[in-house]
């Protein structure tokens, strides 16, 4: 499987980064730890939003999109537009309200 992700940044909520990955938690740790020079200065990180797919191609279109100015509009309207600000837990996997998945159409989980 290939992921896209979007994280928000801890220290400084107002900031989002979309990447993507073949092993999320791999990724999630070092955007923590410091090792990626695009995120470090905004750690720590949580996990918003995942959404699987079956194919790198799909997954890096995605994450393309995402990062257009329709793809920000779309990840503020479907993704990001919880009430309620991210509450960080024990678990570095805790997605606040949502729980994305895309393998050809889209599946939202609003527990």
């Amino acid at each position: 499987m290939y992921y896209v992700y979007i994280l928000q940044s801890i220290k400084n909520p107002e900031h989002f980064y979309v990447g993507s990955t073949n092993d999320l938690k791999r990724r999630f740790k070092e955007h923590n730890s410091g090792n990626s020079i695009h995120t470090n200065k905004f750690k720590p990180w949580a996990l918003r939003v995942y959404i699987a797919f079956d194919t790198e191609e799909k997954a890096q279109q995605f994450e393309l999109f995402l990062k257009t100015g329709n793809g920000r509009v779309f990840q503020k309207k479907i993704f990001l537009t919880s009430p309620q600000a991210f509450i960080p837990r024990d678990s570095a996997w805790h997605i606040k309200n949502q729980t994305v998945q895309m393998d050809g159409s889209f599946y939202f989980n609003t527990k």
